[in-house]
This record gives C-alpha cells, structure tokens and sequence, in this order.
C-alpha cells in the first residue's frame, strides 16, 4: 500500500512542469491543425483560381496561334508546354480535323503526368479524390470562330512548385513547433521551479516546526499574494510557537520559584520549631499563616485560571451602569491612592451595559492595582470610557514606569514578569492580566496595551454594550 501511494505522489514541481508542457503541447497541435486548414482552405481556393486563368491563357495563346490557318509550331509549342504543366489538350478545326493532340502525340507521357500528378497529391493528402475534368472551348481569330479546344486535367490539383510551397511550410511548422515546444519546456521547467521553491520552502520550515525547531526558518518574500500570505503565515506560525516555548520555560522556572520559596520557609520554621531553635508561639505560627495564605491564593489563582483556559467561565449577565461600576471600584482603591499620594480620577457617563458587574469590577480591580504598583508617588491613573454606539471603550492610563516594548507582546501571559528581579511584594503572582484578558475576551471583548518606559501605560479594553451586537452569542464560552 506504502508503494503504491508513493508511486501515486509526486512533487509540485513535476506536476507544473507536467502541466506546463501539455498545456504547450495542446497549444501547438491546436495552433497547427488550425492554421494548416486554414491554409489549405485558403491554398485550394489559390489552385482553383489559378487553374480557371491558367486555362483562359491556354485559350487566349491558341487563339493567337491562328494567322490565316493553324501554326503548327506554335501550337505544338502551346500543346507540349501545356502537357507538362499536367493538361491534356486536343485542338480540331472547324471541320474536326485533328491539329494537336497531346495523346497521340505521346500518350505515354500523358499516362506518366496523370500518374505523377495523383502520387503529388496523395502524398499532399491521403484522402485526395481530384475529377478528371474533360472541358470543351471555342477557339475564335477575331469574330470568327476557328476551331475548337479539348483540355483534360485533374481539378484541383497542385503543380511541383505548389507542392514544393506546401512541403516548405510543412517544414516550417515542423521546426516552428519543435523550437516552440523546447522554449516551452524551458519556461515550464523555469516557472514550476520559481512557482514550487517557495512552497518547498515552506513546507521545510513546517517540518522544522514539527520537530520542535524554530530559529532556523528563513523563507523568502515572493512576488505571489497567495505564497507571500502562506510565507507570513509560517513566519508568524514559528515566531508565536517559539515565544510559547519560551514562556512555556519561563512559566515552569516561575512556577517552581513561586512554590519553592513559601514552602521553604515553612519546612525551615517548622523544622527550627522541632528541634526547638524556634519558640512555638504565636507569632511564629502567624507568620507561617501568612506562607499558607499565599500558597493557597496561588493555588486558588491557578485554579480559576485553569477552568478559564478550559472556556468554561459562566457570565452572569444584566443590564448595569458602567459608571456605577467604575464608581465602585474607584472608592476601593481611595484610600490605598490616597496613601502613595497618587492622582486617581475618572471620566465617564450613564452608560448602560451588558455585562457580568462581578468579573468586570475584578478586571478593573487588577488593573488599577497593577497601575498603582508601579506607579510612584505624585503619579497620576486615570480612567476614561467613550460610548461607540455598539461599544464601550475603557482606557486605564498611568504615568507609571512603563514596560519596554520587547516584554509588551507578553504582559498577558501566565506568570509573565516585566522585571524578572522584582519580588512578590511588588510583582504579584504574575497571572492578574491573564485573568482580565480571559474575562474580557469571555464577554467577546479586547484588549490591547501601549507603554513607553519611563511615560507610563495604557490599557484600553472594548466591550459590546450588548449580545444583538455579536449576533446573539452565547454568554457561556
């Protein structure tokens, strides 16, 4: 079966190529057999003419061989000529006396230009059926009629110098074909080849993905929408791959980090407790609560986001204010503002919103919590909403720190930190913007963040005001 499908598979260059050169030779062979019709439609029209003035010559010459009686010489002369020319001719006088005729003459060689013209002309063409044509024409010296004359000939039929025309031409599109068919398959040859290396290409660097290689890729740009956007797509493919391996890494070592440290400190207090280095007491006991407190917050985070990667967050939906919502939250923070003496104001209307007021208060509790970390002290946060009919756009702006642009691609991924130095005192668990981002997009929202160090961010999220505005989506995804 395995050799079967592998006589069966074939490269796309063979199949361009293969495809290419039939194509070429469909052309040729459609070129020629019409233009050889044409032509001997066209030639067969050019015999026929030119045997009807051929035959008006033959007439007009004999007419002038009578001078007061038949000039024997120069109807000879007409008679032979005529014969070799492939007609047959006999001349009578008025009283049918016999002037010339060509058979008598040499009926031998009029059998042999009969036999001569059927052979040119079957090997012209195999299905030629010329008539032989026995046509009667008066002979007249002025007004007097003379004579009369008997021409014999094959209608039309094509002399020596017509067939030798017509073997040339033959010849002409014999090597006119061949050359063409050759450039044809060098430019077959040319094209698949230009055509298949860039999806060749390609599908190496697939390959490479498929191993798990994904810094070896290099695919040029070709002049083809189709291969350009395949190209992109690749490239794109690969890059996202590899930041996900990446992070991938990153997550493990941070994971293991976040785990290690409180587990630590609980192993060193207790054991310190064992062997009575530490007092059992209760600030000792608080302090490893603290420890447990945060490994199960981690936990609890872990778990909340695992079942939102799993799409199975259930939205809670109603009509609310998104001022009031924005209010609420604004007047959690107060005081925690108030205290790093940093500026925190909002801007918005009466907006009224479809959403779940709970998972939208904890999107915009990360966030201005987030803002107010690295945010330092005579900084300003600032919440602004635009109502866009169909959607509602919030942006969050601080005069923070900033994040470099390099990191900006992946602030929303899990446990995903800026600054690798920062302690969990300040960084946090490093999965907060996860969970907004799977909020937002839960309620087929977006988000976007723009930063410039040392400028401060901005995080901008797009809700739709309603469910009529996706098309009835549901709100469990």
């Amino acid at each position: 079966m395995v050799m079967e499908m592998s006589k069966r598979v074939q490269t796309i260059q063979t199949k361009l190529t293969l495809s290419y050169i039939l194509y070429i030779l469909l052309f040729v062979l459609l070129i020629t057999i019409f233009s050889n019709i044409l032509i001997q439609n066209q030639f067969k029209a050019y015999s026929i003419d030119k045997q009807t003035k051929q035959i008006e010559t033959f007439v007009s010459q004999i007419s002038s061989a009578y001078q007061e009686g038949w000039q024997d010489s120069s109807v000879k002369a007409i008679g032979t000529y005529a014969l070799n020319e492939g007609y047959i001719m006999k001349i009578e006088n008025m009283n049918h006396d016999v002037i010339w005729d060509a058979n008598v003459h040499d009926g031998h060689q009029c059998e042999m230009i009969k036999e001569d013209i059927r052979q040119r002309m079957y090997q012209i063409n195999s299905n030629w059926s010329g008539d032989f044509v026995n046509a009667s024409y008066k002979i007249e010296s002025g007004s007097l009629e003379v004579g009369t004359l008997q021409i014999e000939y094959f209608n039309n039929f094509y002399t020596e110098d017509d067939a030798a025309f017509l073997s040339v031409l033959n010849k002409v599109y014999l090597y006119s074909s061949i050359v063409f068919i050759i450039i044809g398959f060098i430019f077959a040859s040319y094209m698949s080849k230009r055509l298949s290396n860039p999806i060749e290409k390609v599908v190496h660097a697939s390959q490479l993905i498929s191993k798990g290689i994904y810094n070896k890729l290099e695919i040029n740009k070709s002049n083809l929408l189709e291969i350009n956007t395949l190209t992109d797509s690749i490239n794109h493919l690969s890059t996202n791959l590899s930041n996900q391996e990446k992070i991938r890494k990153q997550l493990t070592a941070d994971v293991t980090h976040e785990l290690r440290t409180p587990l630590t400190i609980l192993q060193t207090h207790i054991e310190a407790m064992i062997d009575g280095v530490l007092e059992t007491n209760e600030a000792q006991l608080k302090s490893i609560q603290v420890e447990i407190i945060r490994l199960t917050k981690m936990v609890a985070d872990l778990d909340k986001l695992s079942r939102y990667d799993k799409q199975d967050i259930v939205l809670n939906k109603e009509n609310v204010n998104l001022k009031d919502i924005i209010k609420n939250v604004v007047n959690i923070f107060q005081i925690e503002f108030q205290k790093k003496s940093v500026d925190l104001t909002y801007e918005t209307s009466d907006i009224e919103i479809l959403v779940d007021k709970d998972k939208i208060s904890q999107v915009l509790i990360n966030l201005l919590s987030n803002a107010l970390k690295y945010t330092d002290s005579g900084g300003k946060v600032t919440i602004v909403v635009n109502d866009d009919h169909k959607y509602v756009v919030i942006k969050i702006n601080d005069t923070g720190i900033g994040i470099d642009e390099k990191d900006l691609p992946y602030i929303f991924e899990r446990f995903y930190r800026v600054d690798k130095s920062r302690n969990r005192a300040t960084g946090g668990s490093g999965i907060g913007l996860t969970i907004v981002k799977s909020i937002v997009l839960a309620h087929n929202g977006n988000i976007e963040a723009k930063s410039e160090i040392g400028k401060g961010s901005e995080i901008m999220i797009e809700l739709p005001k309603s469910d009529k505005n996706l098309g009835g989506k549901n709100a469990k995804v």
